[in-house]
Order: structure tokens, then sequence, then C-alpha cells
């Protein structure tokens, strides 16, 4: 019996560490998921982190929308409190303008049950928007007036042809775009009877982006790097030459008192170099027991580009870690 007791206490060791180290299952990653015939959906997955990114996009997405509406509904409420002259009307509107801001501080914690949109939101856009199409190729469909002149068999089949060719279109906001695509994600997963589709969107819906800014910063880097190599087309070993794509500066702002607080919490704990690592600077300690940036073998490099009308950047210890990481992105 102890023997046997013994064997099953094994048995449950080996099981318990085969699940340890069986971990995220194979292919359920990021990067493993990235199709090269998709850029769009994989530069998405790359900023979000997010093998299901569309569902998370969407999801912010709303919560924009919620907030807007939000603020929208509590302007309105402050400005109408202002032409009130009845006082109990005026407690009514501060009673109301203290909810309004209740809700707004709730939406800025990521809850977005604070606010309830329509039952059929996404769905009603997009029925106005197929409607609008709709009408537009009625309108295109329609014969002009008859010409002076009698047409021949060829020309009027050329002319039935030229009003075939016509159709409308509509330049789509991006929730609607994503709706439109996840929609019919949607549809071909209950067909296929793909459960793991609608669990991965569970996940996706309760996602909260825990990155820290450095990790943000990595994944705009990574995205942007992408959209280089697929829709620009620009090789890897010239994504870095010069400034034509990213702007390199070395990073010698001096150490702000925060970092040197950081500094000396870390260096209870760890090693020089393995503080360097941690807060992306090198530095070095002065006689009277200071602390200041250093440029050290190259000191930590800055890579910025702008995209749109925005301006960003992402800190790499040196110019070969960049490298890498645009090797990396170009192995994908």
């Amino acid at each position: 019996m102890e023997h046997q007791a013994r064997d099953n206490g094994k048995d449950r060791s080996d099981e318990s560490g085969r699940a340890m180290k069986r971990g995220r299952r194979k292919g359920s990653g990021v990067k493993s998921s990235i199709n090269r015939e998709q850029p769009t959906d994989t530069r998405h997955k790359l900023l979000h982190s997010h093998r299901d990114s569309r569902m998370v996009r969407l999801r912010q997405l709303i919560l924009a929308l919620k907030k807007e509406q939000a603020t929208a509904q509590r302007n309105m409420l402050v400005e109408e409190r202002k032409a009130c002259r009845d006082e109990k009307k005026r407690k009514d509107y501060d009673k109301a303008i203290h909810e309004s801001n209740d809700v707004l501080a709730a939406l800025e914690q990521d809850d977005g049950n604070a606010w309830t949109l329509a039952d059929n939101y996404l769905s009603a856009r997009k029925a106005e928007i197929e409607s609008q199409i709709a009408t537009k190729n009625n309108q295109l469909s329609k014969k002009p007036a008859l010409p002076r002149f009698h047409l021949t068999t060829r020309e009027q089949k050329v002319l039935d042809k030229l009003r075939a060719s016509q159709r409308a279109y509509v330049l789509l906001d991006e929730i609607d775009s994503l709706w439109k695509t996840w929609s019919a994600q949607c549809e071909r997963a209950v067909l296929n009877a793909d459960a793991d589709w609608f669990r991965r969107q569970a996940n996706a819906l309760d996602h909260r982006d825990k990155r820290t800014d450095a990790q943000k910063d990595r994944a705009r880097f990574e995205a942007e790097v992408w959209r280089l190599l697929t829709v620009e087309r620009v090789p890897e070993r010239k994504i870095l030459d010069g400034d034509t794509c990213f702007v390199q500066r070395k990073d010698e702002q001096p150490l702000t008192d925060k970092e040197k607080q950081e500094i000396r919490e870390l260096e209870q704990l760890n090693r020089h170099a393995v503080v360097e690592d941690m807060i992306g600077k090198s530095y070095k300690r002065t006689d009277d027991g200071d602390y200041v940036a250093v440029s050290k073998g190259g000191g930590a490099l800055i890579v910025e580009w702008t995209l749109g009308k925005r301006r960003y950047s992402c800190r790499f210890k040196n110019g070969r870690c960049a490298r890498d990481a645009i090797r990396d992105i170009a192995k994908l």
C-alpha cells in the first residue's frame, strides 16, 4: 500500500509537471497565427499584440463611442442648466450631471456596461449604409433622357454595359468595416461549428491591455516595420538606412528624479547590467553618489517615425537590437 501511494504521488507530480510544461498551445500565439496574404490583418495583430485583434479593436471603438455619447449628454445637461432659472429644476440638473460624471468615470475605468447602446446599433448602421448604396445604384441604373438620334443595336449594348459598370460605393468608418468582417467570420464559425473561434472572441472581449508603455512602443514599431515590408515594399536592409523610414538618435537625456529613485530601488536586488536592461538606459554613479546617463557602447537608441499626423518612438539598447527586431518581423 505504501509503495502504491508513492507511485500515485509520483504519477500526480508527473501529470502536474506535464501540465505546467504544456503551457500555451502550439500555434495559438500572435506571430504564429500570421498570414502573409493578409498584411492589414497581420499589422493589427502586431499592433494590439493579440491574434483576435479585430474584436479587441472593435471593443475599443465601441468604448470610445460610448464615451463620446456620454460626454455629449453631459455637456448638453450643463448647457441646459445654465439656461434654467427654476431652482428646483437646477437641482435636478445637478443630480443628472453628477450621474453623467459617474458614468464617464466608469467608462474611463474600461467599464463598458456603464453606458448602453441600442441592441441593434451596429446592425442598424450596416443597414443604413446598404440603403444608401442601394439608393445610389438605383439612381445610376435609371436610363437618361432619350437622345435626339437613334442608337444602333451595337451602341445600345455599349450604353447598357456602361450603365451596368457604374456602381456606388461608400467609404466605411473603421467600426463599420470591422463589424462587416467580424459578422461574416461569425457566420462562417456557426456554419463550421467552430467552437474554438467563439472561445477566442470571448477571451478577446475580456482582454484588458496590461502592456507597459515600452511594450506598446515595441508593438507599434513592429507593426510599422511590417507595413514597410509588405505595403511599401521596402527591403529589409534599407529600413534603418538614413532617415527615409525611421529617424535615429542617441538617448542622451539626463535621468529624471523618478528614474534615479527607481535605480536605487532596483540596485538593491539586481546587478548594474540588469538594471540598465530594465530601465532601457546606460548610467553610472558619480563620486558624490548621484546617477547620470552615459553613452555606453553606443548608448540607447531612440527610433522615431511619423504615421499620419502622429509621432511615435521606440527605445532599443543599441542599433544591433533594432536590426534584430526588424529581422524577426521579416522572418514571419
